[in-house]
């Protein structure tokens, strides 16, 4: 899929800091940081870790 998209509309950074400036998810290099210290997740932790962080405040079910 990434193949396909043009790279001139991928955003060269996206980062998300949230917590406070605690917790940080780098994107592109896959990076978790949690009070400066580098946190190894898998890859599908990590998308369900960046997943919820984008969506804040949402209930989400086995379902949903």
């Amino acid at each position: 899929m990434l193949r396909r998209s043009d790279p001139d509309n991928v955003p060269l950074t996206d980062i998300l800091i949230l917590a406070g400036g605690d917790l940080k998810i780098d994107t592109p290099v896959h990076r978790i940081t949690w009070q400066k210290h580098h946190l190894n997740f898998t890859p599908t932790v990590f998308n369900m870790l960046l997943y919820l962080a984008r969506h804040p405040g949402r209930v989400f079910t086995r379902t949903s």
